[in-house]
Formats: structure tokens, sequence, C-alpha cells
């Protein structure tokens, strides 16, 4: 779930500020790493509304960096008033999910104490199989395939610490 601008200090990153008529709505900040907007149970930012699909858009975030991509969406994704299938976003960027609209900034309580870089990802570690130590994950992976689940019913495939 997105963070809102009261959970992180120190750190400044991409928000998106919703477009409201009244403007009372705090801005979401895009501390994790990928972000679904859409309709569905599974988005992280949920809009409800039939102008919204249930995965619309996927939001990137990378280096203090935001990218947006459309997923298939049926009514688009504009992005300062262009229709477009994937763009980088910039600080006075307008977002349009559907009839939602969203400003993209930097929220001014977290941009005021100066750009900081992000902490330091925790250490992930990956037990294979038939190996006896774990392998330390210092990029970005994907995993595929399956692996059995312990005793307890809960995967042991990546440990972070």
């Amino acid at each position: 779930m997105p963070l809102r601008a009261s959970s992180i200090h120190g750190v400044s990153i991409p928000c998106l500020v919703p477009l409201t008529p009244s403007g009372t709505r705090p801005p979401i900040i895009l501390a994790d790493a990928s972000i679904v907007i859409g309709s569905g149970d599974a988005a992280q930012i949920r809009l409800k509304s039939l102008s919204v699909s249930k995965a619309h858009a996927l939001l990137l975030v990378d280096e203090a960096k935001a990218y947006v991509r459309d997923l298939a969406s049926r009514t688009e994704l504009f992005v300062d008033e262009g229709a477009g299938r994937e763009a980088g976003l910039k600080h006075g960027d307008v977002v349009r999910v559907g009839k939602f609209g969203f400003a993209v900034t930097e929220d001014p309580t977290v941009a005021a104490q100066g750009d900081r870089p992000r902490p330091p990802a925790p250490v992930a570690l990956l037990r294979v199989d038939d190996e006896a130590e774990l392998r330390r994950v210092s990029e970005q992976v994907v995993l595929i395939g399956r692996r059995a689940l312990s005793p307890s019913g809960n995967s042991t495939a990546v440990t972070a610490r």
C-alpha cells in the first residue's frame, strides 16, 4: 500500500496529489517499487468507478523517479492530457486514470528536509534446493517455478535480514 505523507520523514520521493474540487485529500507517497492503480481488490491505489479498469495502470518507482504504464485499460491512461501507453513522470505532470486526476509532485514536508538517498534495501537470501548455504540476492530477480511449502504451510524461499 502506498504510504501517506505522515509515514515517511527525511526522504524525498515522488507523490501523487489527488485533484479534487475540495482539495482535501492527502498526497500519496510512491514508496513502493511498483504500485497498481485500478478498481479491483488487488490494486494498491483503488479507484471505485466504472471508468477505471480492475488493473488500469502500473506505477514504477526507481531511484526517486516514477514511471507509469497503461495495462491495456478500457479508457486509456492520460499524462498531461495526452493518451499514452507509458510515460516517465516529472514534477507538475497530471495523470488521469478514468475520471480521476493526480498531480505529480514531491511532498513539501518531505522535500523541504533535503534530497537524501533512500535507505538501503534489506539483504535478501534465497534458499535453493539441495544447497546447504543461502544465496545472497543483490539485484532485482524474478523467481519462476514452484517450491514445496514447509510443514507449517509457509514458503521459506526468500528471507530478508
